[in-house]
């Protein structure tokens, strides 16, 4: 790389995050594209074998991240969403006839209704049960894979899980 290469790849990439900064409003939108760019820069890395596109794609993908102000308003904001959510819970008053009624859902004859019981007594997402998880039964709790907001990650695996009835039922209600 000489310098007037380095020098172009800098203009052309603040040139791009010059566009993503009028194109995106918030900090936190602004951080989905600039991944955006450096999970693309990471895909064709993978796919060419050539170490100069390998180093010009690394210090092309450096000029794709946000300011520490940036990214400590972000930061700031989801930890007031996170506060604010944690206020506005709904408590359970009946937590046994909660668990009653999520294992009798269990059985019954409507897939949305046993998928409602499903999601209450594991706290996984619908989604997740409909689309990607897989329980396995270990000891009094279960061992999950397929969460969604990991989905292509392979990094992340499966975990245990507590459940608020016999795993066994989980497993035959999925099943």
């Amino acid at each position: 790389n000489t310098p007037n290469e380095a020098a172009e790849i800098k203009r052309v990439c603040l040139g791009e995050m010059e566009y993503l900064r009028k194109s995106y409003k918030t900090a936190s939108s602004l951080r989905n594209g600039c991944t955006v760019y450096r999970n693309h820069f990471r895909e064709v890395m993978k796919k060419e074998n050539s170490r100069t596109i390998e180093v010009v794609l690394e210090k092309a993908s450096k000029h794709f991240r946000l300011t520490s102000k940036q990214r400590m308003n972000v930061r700031k904001a989801y930890e007031n969403k996170i506060t604010g959510r944690q206020h506005n819970l709904r408590h359970i008053s009946d937590v046994d006839g909660y668990i009653f009624k999520s294992e009798e859902l269990l059985s019954a004859t409507s897939y949305i209704d046993r998928l409602l019981g499903l999601c209450a007594l594991t706290g996984r997402r619908s989604a997740e049960i409909l689309t990607s998880a897989k329980f396995t039964v270990v000891g009094e709790d279960l061992f999950f894979e397929g969460q969604l907001k990991t989905k292509g990650r392979g990094d992340i695996g499966g975990y245990q899980i507590p459940v608020l009835t016999d795993p066994k039922a989980v497993v035959e209600g999925v099943a």
